[in-house]
Parts: structure tokens; C-alpha cells; sequence
């Protein structure tokens, strides 16, 4: 029986000895009346999660299996979203007062964006309950105490990745910096592979790497005085890159969010890729004639600019609402983090799923699978870019939490300066410009 599951008996149990509803509103937690009903009758968790590849969603319903054995009481409904529209639909379900229980693997931003509407639940308990979650998983979580979500697996989504036996047929090393990334690019662009994929589509894989290479070229979004600064030289150098290598993407690299991008160097398509650890379990699942032909790599930038990448600390967080099963989400929270279970769940996408559990991590039952045996040093990689790397929602120490850049991503503003660029062909100044007052409407509403 867990920690949570004790503290909710022995409150049911306390109500039931002072017994009528006068005593029920006695009792709270988290703020709110204990819902005494969950004794009496099957409450349903819905959970959505933007993992929808067939071995995670075989993960979750064995897990989903595990926790409903024990809990009977409580029933689990498995809902599919997609990054790319996740946090509209979001807002949209809050609006409408019907929003899921929990939300598992979002950005960082979805659930910043809502605790800055007031809109999700202190989890606080839950990690203490759980008890062993690496610090900085709770840090960009954490505002004044406020647990407003937890991690559910450290993705290192800014990760470069390179065909080694391509690099070393031309010749060449892995490119530190963007001018050297460029001739690699176009060099290895050549008897139906290109030289690399990035995300051009309107969708929220453009937003985030166009947030990187802005910091990674000395700009900034918005200031840690919290003024727009969106147009600026950063901005105005990171389109001029962009627009440089679509010349050496492929023809359909204007529509590429997440799944493209990956695919495109998983299929062979490409010989520089940019994603997380998910490259490997699909390549091994996909594509195994590669499994000894890639390594990953810090993500090239400027040679006279900032060491800057980002990575994500997926989220895994419960809102908040009048129809929301709040205590039966937390009990299926402290589950899902329990040895067993999360170790399924991370092994259901090794190497793009890791643990923010320390003594998962640490554990034998973990670290024995093959994709992440295999690929010991990439993990390490990994490991050391997301040391270094940053979420969107902080993206520096000098930043405080901004939670309005949920809004900024939820309108896809970077995406589409990009395709203003790349597509309508409007100079980097005209597209930041017009990017800048975008970004200032939402900072003032």
C-alpha cells in the first residue's frame, strides 16, 4: 500500500467514525473537500500522453493493467494527443471544464502555461512520496514550493546525430560549429541522401529549435525584465542558418515537426539528424542495418556564440477542475513511479525515456537492455548535453520562470517566422519584426 493510499484510507477511515457529510468538510487536501465517494464507487483517470508509438502504448497498457489489479476502485483511460497540438486542445478541454486528469510526456511549457493560469495541482506530495526524484527534475517544476509538475523521463531533444560512416567517407569530422556544419551539409548531400534534417513545419519541433540557435547566436525572447526582445541580431543570424541548410534537407523538410525529422535520418534519409534518444530504440526497432553507423554530438552553433541547448524534462502533471479525479490521480502518480512500473515505462522508448527516479537509474532491472548497453557512450552524451542544456520556460539562470511561453510556443509565432523565411522569402529582419509584436501581444494579455 503506498504512501498516498494510506494518507486517503486514513482520512475515509476518520470520516466514517465521525461520520455525516458536517465531518466530510472537515477534512481537505490539497485545498480541496475529500472526496469520500472513491470508497464507494469506480472513479476513471484519464491520462493524456503524446507517447503513441506501438511499444509505449503496449507499455501503458500493461502498467494501466498492473495498477487497476490493485486498485479496482479506480479505472484508467488512456488517451492519445500529439506535441504539435496538445496545448490548444488543453486549453480548449479547461475551457469546457472537462480537462484530463493527468497529462504525461508534454513540453515543459503546457504545464508552466497553466499554473500561471492557476490551472494545475500542487504534486508536492507525490514527490515526497515517491521520495528519490533527481533535483533539477523538481527544480523546473518548482515555483516557491509549488510543485506545479513532475518529470516523467529527461529527453535530450537538441541531440545532433551523425552517420559516422558518411562523415568518414568524405572525410570529415563532426562539425563543432555552424560554418563547418554547413560545408559537412552540403558535401554530404549526394547520391539520394542529404546532408541533414531539421524541422520547418509549423508545428512545435520548429519552435523549439528556433529558440535554441537564437540563444546559441547570442539573442534572446524575452528578457529576464520580462520585455520582448524578440527582434533582435540572435534572431535575424539563426534564420539566416536555417535558411541555409534547407538547401541540404529534404524537399518535404517545410512541413517537418517531430515525427518527420526523426524519421527522415532514422529511414537512412539523411546523414546528420536532431532529436533525442528515441534516434536509437527506433533505428534498433526500424532500422537496425544503422545501429553501428550513428553517434550523437553536442549541436553545432556559432563559432563566436553561446554554448546553449535545450532539453526537456517531460512533463507529468494533473489538473485541476471541478470534475477532476484529483486523489485518484495521485495515487496512480506514486504508482507510475514505483520501480516496476517505470522501469516499463522507460524501457517501452529506451534512451529517448530517461529516469528521473534516482534508484531506477542506479538499478540493474534498468540498465540492462540492450539499446542502452549497446550505446553506453551516446547515453553519455546525452547525459552531458542536458547537464548543460535548458527548458523554455527558464531558459537561463538569469531568467525567472516565464510562463506565458506556453503561449508563445501554443501559437507556433517561431514556426512561422521561420516559414516566413524559408517559404515566403522574407528577409530575417521583416519576419523577427513581425515575430516581435506577435510575441508582445501575448506578453501583455
Amino acid at each position: 500500500m503506498s504512501k498516498l493510499d494510506k494518507k486517503r484510507i486514513g482520512r475515509r477511515a476518520a470520516l466514517k467514525t465521525l461520520g455525516g457529510g458536517a465531518a466530510a468538510a472537515a477534512f481537505t487536501l490539497g485545498g480541496a473537500p475529500w472526496n469520500f465517494a472513491i470508497g464507494r464507487s469506480q472513479r476513471t483517470v484519464r491520462i493524456w500522453t503524446t507517447q503513441s508509438a506501438p511499444a509505449q502504448i503496449k507499455v501503458y497498457d500493461t502498467i494501466i493493467k498492473m495498477f487497476e489489479a490493485k486498485n479496482p476502485k479506480i479505472k484508467i483511460a488512456l488517451e492519445l494527443v500529439s506535441d504539435d497540438d496538445v496545448f490548444p486542445k488543453l486549453t480548449a478541454a479547461h475551457a469546457a471544464g472537462q480537462p484530463p486528469e493527468i497529462c504525461s510526456n508534454t513540453n515543459t511549457y503546457v504545464p508552466g502555461a497553466l499554473h500561471g493560469r492557476g490551472l494545475v495541482e500542487n504534486m508536492a506530495d507525490v514527490a515526497k512520496a515517491v521520495g528519490d526524484f533527481t533535483p533539477r527534475s523538481l527544480e523546473v517544476y518548482n515555483e516557491g514550493g509549488f510543485q506545479f509538475s513532475l518529470g516523467a523521463a529527461l529527453t535530450v531533444i537538441s541531440a545532433m546525430w551523425v552517420r559516422t560512416d558518411l562523415f568518414a567517407a568524405e572525410g570529415l569530422d563532426v562539425p563543432k560549429h555552424w560554418d563547418d556544419y554547413l560545408v559537412a551539409a552540403k558535401k554530404l548531400t549526394k547520391r539520394g541522401v542529404y546532408g541533414t534534417a531539421l524541422p520547418y513545419g509549423k508545428g512545435a519541433f520548429a519552435n523549439r529549435m528556433m529558440d535554441m540557435f537564437i540563444r546559441q547566436a547570442g539573442g534572446d525572447i524575452v528578457a529576464p525584465d520580462m520585455s520582448v526582445v524578440f527582434d533582435n541580431p540572435g534572431t535575424h543570424r539563426a534564420l539566416e542558418f536555417m535558411a541555409e541548410a534547407r538547401a541540404f534537407a529534404p524537399p518535404g523538410a517545410n512541413n517537418y515537426s517531430f515525427g518527420e525529422t526523426l524519421n527522415a535520418f532514422v529511414s537512412g534519409a539523411t546523414a546528420i539528424g536532431v532529436y533525442s534518444g528515441r534516434t536509437l530504440s527506433n533505428i534498433h526497432a526500424q532500422n537496425p542495418s544503422l545501429k553501428d553507423k550513428v553517434k550523437a554530438a553536442f549541436y553545432s552553433y556559432p563559432r563566436d556564440g553561446q554554448r546553449y541547448w535545450v532539453c526537456g524534462y517531460d512533463a507529468f502533471f494533473i489538473n485541476k477542475g471541478a470534475k477532476v479525479n484529483t486523489d485518484e490521480a495521485k495515487i496512480f502518480a506514486e504508482f507510475f513511479y514505483q520501480p516496476e512500473p517505470y522501469t516499463l515505462f522507460l524501457h517501452g522508448a529506451p534512451a529517448h525515456n530517461l529516469p528521473v527516479v534516482d534508484k531506477v537509474a542506479r538499478s540493474a532491472t534498468y540498465n540492462d537492455n540492450p539499446v542502452l548497453n549497446q550505446h553506453k557512450a551516446d547515453i553519455d552524451t546525452l547525459m552531458a548535453i542536458a547537464a548543460e542544456g535548458w527548458v523554455n520556460i527558464k531558459p537561463t539562470a538569469k531568467h525567472p520562470f516565464i510562463f506565458k511561453m506556453g503561449d508563445i510556443y501554443g501559437s507556433n509565432i517561431m514556426a512561422e517566422v521561420l516559414q516566413r523565411v524559408v517559404v515566403e522569402k522574407q528577409t530575417p529582419k521583416a519576419a523577427a519584426a513581425w515575430g516581435q509584436d506577435r510575441i508582445a501581444e501575448i506578453m501583455k494579455a
